[in-house]
């Protein structure tokens, strides 16, 4: 796997993802700057943190010509943080759900 690039994280999540994405690059970004130089293979977007703006963060990112794939994940209890970023194209995991498939998404 090439580079992985991370939105809107917090420390734990940050952390949790480092330690399973070994021999990957991470890189850390927020939703309030302009999208990071880089060739990413998979981009990982907390939506509970990012909310509308990582919405339009991704879609200015591939405005910028990124065409990998982009996994957002989100409190269960928030449904329409789920189903407002399906409808964006993002493919969406409950929160658990992300932490359990994550091995799986970093393998590609």
């Amino acid at each position: 796997m090439a580079d992985l690039l991370l939105v809107d994280a917090d420390l734990l999540a940050r952390g949790r993802i480092e330690a399973a994405a070994t021999g990957t690059s991470v890189t850390v970004a927020s939703s309030a700057s302009p999208p990071p130089p880089g060739d990413f293979s998979l981009v990982v977007v907390d939506l509970d943190r990012g909310g509308r703006a990582a919405l339009a963060w991704v879609d200015a990112l591939r405005g910028e010509g990124f065409e990998g794939r982009v996994v957002g994940f989100f409190s269960h209890v928030d449904e329409e943080a789920g189903r407002t970023a399906a409808e964006a194209g993002i493919t969406v995991f409950p929160r658990g759900r992300f932490w359990r498939e994550l091995p799986r998404l970093l393998e590609g």
